[in-house]
């Protein structure tokens, strides 16, 4: 028999068992965040010797630059490094800078306004790395006016917003 008893009736109310339906969505939303800044980490790391997404990495990199000032790190081919590029060290502590001032934004719209702080910042994210990415790719690759890595303190406020979002229930 396909009869529905009352039983079927709270799994029904709620759209036939979204609760499983929003955890797998959520997962795969977070492996999908996760896979994004892996990636992203590994392309910053290539193109501006530091780290986007993740700051570890970075703080590592200012206490290296830091005791040992004069280490040139190989270049790749397709980075040209201006002659008169800022030290090491305010470099990577601008990067973390950037990354903080990311998340101290989306903390302060999400104690105005927590429910639509994802749906606010989403979209605007997925913007603001598309337009990046095409300034740096178009206009500064090569340039030797700008130190092309300082697109990573572009980026790292990006990224931090998209950490703060997955790990404070901003995809709920």
């Amino acid at each position: 028999s396909t009869e529905m008893g009352e039983a079927d009736a709270p799994r029904l109310a709620d759209g036939c068992g979204t609760d499983a339906v929003r955890t797998r969505v959520q997962t795969l939303l977070a492996a999908g965040f996760a896979f994004v800044g892996g990636w992203a980490d590994s392309i910053c790391m290539l193109r501006y010797n530091a780290f986007a997404t993740m700051m570890t990495g970075n703080f590592f990199q200012l206490g290296f630059t830091l005791v040992h000032p004069r280490v040139n790190y190989p270049v790749p081919q397709f980075v040209a490094l201006p002659k008169g590029r800022l030290p090491d060290p305010v470099f990577f502590l601008m990067v973390i800078f950037c990354y903080f001032l990311g998340v101290v934004l989306y903390r302060l719209r999400e104690a105005r306004a927590p429910l639509e702080t994802g749906s606010l910042f989403g979209p605007l994210l997925a913007l603001l790395l598309s337009l990046i990415e095409v300034i740096d790719s178009l206009c500064l690759q090569g340039q030797d006016i700008m130190d092309s890595r300082w697109v990573c303190c572009l980026l790292a406020p990006i990224f931090a917003v998209q950490n703060v979002m997955t790990m404070s229930g901003g995809l709920s």
